[in-house]
């Protein structure tokens, strides 16, 4: 797939699935940015300063929503994707990003995208929220698309580590309780496993940390393919 210049936009496939899909988001989403912009964009600040350092042209957002990271990329990006399932949050995205930006409905766990099409892919809260199996299969999606030279990011709940992370995870509890029986049942399964290292680990993927935001209760994760006996994660 060839990059488009900013201000042009790059073709994009449709997804064969869309009217399958159930917009769970179809009720929140008028609320979603006012309730959560605030907390995430210092997160979201830093993931857009790990792109610059990448010097990362071709950028994939999986399960994107809003599409409030597109608002602080980088200028080296010069073609931007976001995936999400809900039509409903995509049409809050397309309000507020920029043209050039390609919006796509499709699962992320069946990408109708190009194998290696992309330098960095991005999937941020949202492994949390998906059946154990999903998160597999998008973890495998984003690694195929980024392929051997891209890159693949992953911001998640991880586990505390301190006092601080300890609290603010204490916050992130409550938060996701208030999401509703299911999407709290999924978070505490994700915690369960070890939060975001715990899954890479089950996924067989070295990764390594690359920030915590969010006073350690979040996670920044570089992941790269390739089973191993025991995930690597270290502090840059």
């Amino acid at each position: 797939m060839v990059a488009a210049p900013r201000g042009e936009a790059a073709p994009c496939p449709m997804s064969l699935h869309e009217a399958d899909m159930h917009d769970e988001y179809e009720s929140i989403a008028p609320l979603y940015d006012p309730v959560t912009a605030p907390a995430l964009w210092a997160v979201r600040r830093r993931i857009a300063a790990l792109l610059a350092g990448f010097g990362a042209a071709r950028v994939l957002d999986l399960c994107c929503g809003t599409g409030r990271q597109f608002l602080t990329l980088p200028p080296c990006v010069a073609r931007a994707v976001g995936v999400d399932a809900s039509a409903a949050m995509l049409a809050v995205a397309r309000r507020a990003c920029p043209p050039w930006v390609r919006l796509l409905r499709a699962d992320a766990a069946h990408l109708p995208l190009a194998e290696a099409s992309f330098d960095a892919v991005l999937i941020s809260f949202a492994l949390h929220e998906k059946p154990h199996e999903t998160r597999l299969a998008m973890l495998a999606e984003a690694l195929r698309v980024a392929g051997s030279r891209g890159r693949v990011l992953i911001t998640d709940y991880a586990l505390p580590q301190s006092v601080s992370a300890r609290m603010a995870g204490a916050v992130a509890h409550g938060v996701e309780r208030l999401a509703g029986g299911e999407h709290y049942r999924l978070y505490r399964d994700y915690m369960v496993r070890g939060g975001t290292t715990g899954v890479l680990l089950t996924a067989g993927h070295m990764a390594r940390r690359l920030a915590w935001p969010g006073w350690g209760a979040i996670g920044v994760y570089e992941v790269r393919a390739g089973a191993c006996p025991q995930l690597r994660a270290q502090r840059l």
